[in-house]
């Protein structure tokens, strides 16, 4: 597991937005809604990718967040050069005898933290060698020897172009992130090389949040996803207007008091009829806190039911079938009367010769 790191300098050469957000040890977690899986494509292949082609030694700085990469080049995926299918052309020096053994390339995205990130695929194709790295942490090696790797560190064998898929537990941090690869060759005479590369996050993210909706109550759910295994502490916070992460511009409040991790739920009243209703949870403990974003929303019931006459039909002349539709019940529970008669009782029930009770009915 990773910790976030900052740095004035980012690259823009590839920055993509994303939702996956990290599990650090020891804060909270917590989603709007009972939770539901998410997939979140972090890098696609073909993605634009800055890169560094001169051969040059350039440590191990290049794989930080805060590496200043602005002088590199830029261009799509696939990158490399001998095979023909490249998007993107690199150099391998002025010696086709005596090439570059390293190129370097950097791609970054950004996380808003909306969803929180459980595992991570890396797929990536290469030719020869490969070295990854998250936010400076190494996430993936293919065809390279063990231990520390410098520029001039050549592959483990000469391959063909070969894709690989792996797993990690080095999640993303909210905010930029930067992924580092490094390909190596196997020898210097090597007629080619190629990259590219694919980054997905799954993990859990809030939907349906809220239901039992009705003019005037609705049931609002969130998901504590993570304690930090220290007493974590719950709140919510809804109104009609979306006080974002500003405790001081909510309406409402509701404590949880400490909670495990798991669903939570409470019932809300008080409601204005036909009005955007806004919530957001809230988890807090001795490590940090963490909003549940964005905020969630639902409208209120009307509160009034609407019905409407169809036509008469199975005409005798003693009978008839007599049709109605209930259009809506304004989310509340609603019972149902056919007044009819000989004269036009209008909205006067006395009016009436004659009334039927359906009861309460739904839509």
């Amino acid at each position: 597991m990773i910790f976030g790191k900052t740095g004035a300098l980012f690259s823009a050469g590839c920055a993509v937005l994303i939702l996956a957000s990290e599990l650090l040890a020891g804060e909270p977690a917590i989603v709007n809604g009972p939770g539901a899986s998410v997939t979140v494509t972090n890098i696609a292949m073909g993605s634009t990718w800055k890169y560094l082609d001169d051969g040059s030694d350039q440590g191990t700085n290049w794989r930080e967040i805060s590496f200043n990469d602005s002088g590199w080049s830029s261009g799509p995926a696939e990158l490399g050069y001998g095979d023909g299918d490249e998007a993107t052309v690199v150099s391998y020096g002025p010696d086709k005898n005596n090439k570059y053994i390293t190129t370097y390339f950097r791609c970054s995205f950004i996380d808003d933290g909306s969803v929180v990130c459980t595992n991570a695929r890396i797929r990536i194709l290469r030719d020869d060698g490969s070295v990854s790295y998250l936010n400076g942490t190494e996430i993936n090696r293919a065809n390279m020897p063990s231990g520390e790797i410098g520029y001039q560190t050549l592959a483990s064998s000469a391959i063909e172009e070969t894709e690989n898929t792996s797993y990690t537990t080095n999640w993303p941090v909210k905010g930029t992130n930067f992924l580092a690869v490094e390909i190596h060759q196997a020898d210097l005479k090597s007629s080619d090389i190629s990259f590219d590369f694919e980054f997905i996050s799954y993990g859990v993210g809030g939907s349906d949040g809220a239901s039992n909706i009705t003019a005037s109550a609705a049931t609002l759910y969130g998901n504590l996803m993570n304690t930090g295994s220290v007493p974590t502490t719950v709140h919510l916070y809804w109104g009609d207007n979306d006080g974002t992460n500003n405790k001081a511009a909510w309406d409402h409040w509701t404590n949880f008091g400490v909670q495990a991790e798991g669903l939570l739920t409470t019932n809300i009243t008080g409601l204005t009829p036909d009005t955007t209703y806004y919530f957001r949870f809230y988890a807090t403990n001795s490590y940090g806190d963490d909003w549940a974003i964005p905020s969630e929303s639902f409208q209120s019931g009307s509160g009034d039911p609407v019905i409407i006459n169809n036509a008469a039909s199975n005409l005798t002349v003693n009978s008839a079938n007599l049709n109605g539709y209930l259009t809506s019940t304004g989310l509340a529970t609603t019972t149902v009367h056919l007044y009819w008669g000989d004269n036009d009782g209008t909205n006067n029930k006395a009016a009436w010769d004659h009334w039927t009770n359906f009861g309460v009915q739904a839509e």
